[in-house]
Formats: structure tokens, sequence, C-alpha cells
């Protein structure tokens, strides 16, 4: 019963234009920060965490801001399947310049990125125009999770879940595709301890244990909404030379490059940060 009426809610944001269908989210945005306040407490000590020196006004405009980017990314990707090769221009951008490359070449490539702008919507692209994403997700349950699935496979891209073998993620990886990774959340004891706004924070390793095993590049990639509402999917090569000769500390020296140009994109755009997750829960060691 729930899936269908989410099925229905989906198509009728589907036949709005996309304008209306954005406005509603906007309006879901608000009611949700004034309303349904899930999870503000957690935001609101993290943007703290990340911004001291910003003034509480400044930061509660951050927050209010992360409500309405994200409630109109949700819509954006319930809207996804409607969008063909052709409409997509309507939508986003895509920088093809430096994975053009890779692709043609047929290397595997390691694609990492964070919980910022709106990463469904570069799995769409990438997945429309036939790269071979491979992208590595949280299993979801429920009817919410197999809409969600379903709106995800659409796109063309290939889904694997977090529960994967190494064994096959590395396969992939020897076969040429391109594993995408949305690295930014606490790995508790099994992450790398790396620096995220001044303070330690446990980090998965898988991207980097990849690119060095593999000897495949490893970019950071983004898709930000800019003031038109269009998205502008983007990849910077992460430099992989130099790394010290100890496989552990490698892995961590990797990943804190990566993860440098995360905090560089959420001091540009923090309205468009997932705040909401626990990105300091464990406890560096002493």
């Amino acid at each position: 019963m729930i899936y269908w009426f989410i099925r229905g809610l989906a198509g009728v944001l589907r036949l709005l234009p996309r304008s209306w269908a954005l406005a509603f989210g906007r309006a879901l945005a608000m009611t949700l920060y004034l309303v349904f306040p899930l999870r503000q407490a957690e935001a609101r000590r993290n943007i703290a965490r990340a911004f001291p020196e910003l003034s509480t006004s400044r930061r509660r405009a951050i927050l209010r801001g992360t409500y309405r980017h994200f409630c109109q990314a949700l819509i954006d990707f319930i809207r996804m399947p409607g969008y063909s090769v052709e409409r997509l221009p309507q939508l986003v951008h895509l920088d093809e310049d430096r994975i053009g490359a890779v692709r043609e070449s047929g290397q595997g490539l390691v694609l990492v990125t964070g919980h910022l702008g709106n990463w469904e919507v570069a799995n769409l692209i990438l997945g429309r125009l036939g790269y071979p994403l491979s992208g590595v997700v949280v299993a979801q349950r429920g009817s919410g999770g197999r809409f969600i699935d379903e709106v995800r496979h659409d796109t063309g891209a290939e889904f694997i879940t977090r529960k994967t073998s190494t064994r096959t993620m590395l396969r992939l990886l020897k076969a040429g595709r391109f594993l995408g990774l949305v690295a930014d959340q606490d790995a508790r004891q099994r992450g790398v301890w790396v620096d995220f706004f001044g303070q330690l924070s446990s980090r998965p390793r898988g991207g980097a244990v990849f690119s060095i095993q593999m000897e495949v590049p490893i970019y950071f990639a983004t898709c930000i909404m800019d003031a038109d509402r269009h998205y502008h999917v983007e990849f910077k090569a992460i430099d992989s030379s130099n790394l010290p000769a100890d496989k552990a500390a490698a892995v961590q020296e990797l990943t804190q490059r990566y993860t440098t140009e995360l905090e560089k994109m959420i001091r540009r755009y923090p309205e468009q940060y997932f705040w909401f997750h626990r990105m300091w829960k464990t406890k560096p060691p002493a």
C-alpha cells in the first residue's frame, strides 16, 4: 500500500513542470524544518563544529539552506526516470574532459564523492550516457527502499551493495568499470583517521585501497546545483604520486587527499552538504 502511494505521488511530480515540482520541494523543506526537525540537533552540532567562526544566524541559514537543497534534490531524484539522453541538457552539464579519456582507454577508475550536491544525478547522467559505472550503495529496505532501487536502476548504471565482496569489486575495476563510492560517513574503528575541518574523523579506506592495489586512477566527483537550479557534474584527479612506501600510511595519505578536496567543496557550498549524519561519531584513539 505504501509503495503504491509513493509511486502515485512520484507520478504526479513527474507530470508537473520542474519549476512547480521544485517549488513543492521548497515548501516541503520549510515544513520539515519547522515541524518535523528529525536529526536537526545533530546537524546543528556538525555545522557548529565545522564552522566555529560563523555567527549563530549564519549557521542557522546554512541549516535552512540544507533542508531546501535536499528537498529539491529529492524531487529531482523522483523525477529522474523521465529524463532521456535528449532531455538531460535541461537538467545537468557533465564535464567529460577528464574522464572521457579514461573511458576510451578501457582502464578501471575509482570515483569517490561525498554527500554533497546531488550524487544521484551524477549516477543518472553517467548511466544514461553509457559510462561503465558500478555504484556502491547501502541496501534499502521496505517500500521506500524498493522505490529507490527502481529509480536507480532505471538510470542504466549498475549498483552493488556495500556487502559485495572485495574480490568482486576488484574484478569490476580489472574489467574497466568505474567503481563509485560515497566515502564520507563514519567508518568506526575499521576506518582510517583523517583531518576533516580540523578534527580527526574515521573514513572508509576502500577508495584508496582499490586505487593502490589495482593501480587505477582515483577521481573526486561532485554534482553541484547552481543558482538556476541546474547541476554541474565535475571530476578532479587525485594525485596518487609520492605516497609512503608503507601500505597503511599510503592508504591514509590518499584518503586524506580526497577528504581535503571534499572539505574545500563543502566550504564553497555548505548548504549542499548533508549535515545530518554523525560524521564525528567514533572517538579517535588517544
